[in-house]
């Protein structure tokens, strides 16, 4: 099915089948025919490669929206072309050429998306005011690891060069594991928010526009608000979802890697520079320093985010150093906080120190070359 085919048959996958009957309602008035099923498995035993387009939703149940594409795929490697992907969350997951469309959405938004894929026989207008792009983050390419800063030719390595290395690369495995632990988690809450809060966000605001059209004037601008809040919420939950994605860690270290890191911790994005000379950094060593930006962050606070964080990676002759600065009455001290900054330090077989200053704290973490060159 072409995008200039006009197409009539229609099967909406959604485990929530009030927002199912919504979206057959609203496809309906555009001029399709419209099925729903409302788990994956209803949906395999309705021949589902004899519709001209699939509107999927991402989660079912204890299923992914996803794992259906791709069964589908088995018997027909061109459907992917005839899907729609309804998602709340994380879409670095889907099948390639996967058409999505995030939530929640206006029935304007969704007929566009329907009709990009498959125009109905005889096109009805609707009106819909335009709402807001979804914001959409694509993943970073993998790419393979650069050359290591500290490899190669030289001197042999003492016997404490050879322990600070080990224990560098036991810290950055350590740190690995726990990184992963933390996407696992923020994706099992994800996945509770697109099964609760968002799908029903979604189901009633589609639910109340298709309802404005019976109204009066008056009432259709009172419903018009409301589903206005109700889309504003799922967008903020759309946002809070979105930090499910594991870490891309396949571009070179960036501005970006430390600033999205940490930005859970502060109430505006960090100021962050990174020199030119680590742009070639392997991923290891890469997210390795992500980690102790935003691990520095963490220890440095006390109460509140700072009212401004600085960071600052640079190399040098041997070693790696990461400068934190945070401004304001946020900003912690006092030699629990030293003690816990030397720790994690150590662990990558380096030194820390920290210093109060009249607005605020400061840190400073020196990290060997060689050891993190270990952590591929």
């Amino acid at each position: 099915m072409t995008a200039s085919t006009a197409c009539v048959r229609v099967l909406v996958v959604d485990d929530v089948p009030e927002l199912g009957r919504a979206i057959r309602r609203l496809l309906s008035t555009g001029g399709y025919s419209v099925d729903v099923a409302v788990s994956a498995a209803e949906a395999r035993g309705m021949s589902p490669a004899g519709y001209d387009l699939l509107v999927i939703d991402a989660q079912l149940g204890d299923e992914r929206g996803a794992d259906l594409i791709r069964d589908m795929q088995a018997d027909d490697a061109g459907i992917a072309r005839r899907c729609l992907m309804i998602t709340g969350g994380d879409t670095g997951s889907l099948p390639a050429g996967i058409a999505h469309l995030a939530k929640p959405f206006e029935s304007g938004e969704l007929l566009d998306a329907v009709r990009a894929l498959c125009p109905a026989p005889a096109s009805v207008p609707h009106q819909d005011r335009a709402g807001p792009p979804a914001a959409e983050t694509a993943g970073a390419a993998g790419a393979a690891p650069a050359a290591r800063p500290g490899a190669g030719g030289g001197p042999a390595r003492d016997e404490s060069a050879e322990v600070a290395m080990a224990a560098a690369a036991s810290a950055g495995a350590l740190l690995e594991a726990l990184r992963r632990l933390r996407w696992r988690e923020r994706l099992d809450y994800a996945d509770r928010l697109h099964d609760g809060p968002v799908q029903d966000l979604a189901a009633a605001g589609l639910g109340l526009r298709l309802l404005s059209g019976e109204l009066t004037a008056s009432q259709r601008a009172e419903v018009e608000t409301v589903a206005d809040q109700l889309d504003a919420a799922g967008r903020e939950l759309r946002q809070l979802m979105a930090r499910a994605a594991p870490p891309a860690l396949g571009a070179p270290l960036a501005a970006d890697t430390i600033r999205d890191r940490t930005a859970w911790l502060l109430a505006t994005p960090a100021v962050v520079d990174v020199g030119p000379d680590l742009a070639e950094l392997g991923p290891g060593p890469r997210a390795v320093l992500a980690d102790v930006a935003e691990l520095a962050i963490f220890l440095l606070l006390a109460k509140g985010p700072p009212a401004q964080a600085r960071v600052r990676v640079r190399a040098e002759a041997q070693s790696i150093q990461v400068e934190v600065t945070l401004a304001g009455p946020g900003a912690a001290g006092g030699a629990a906080t030293a003690a816990q900054l030397a720790g994690v330090a150590a662990a990558l077989g380096g030194t820390a120190r920290s210093a109060s200053n009249p607005d605020g704290r400061r840190a400073e973490i020196t990290l060997p070359a060689a050891a993190l060159a270990t952590l591929l």
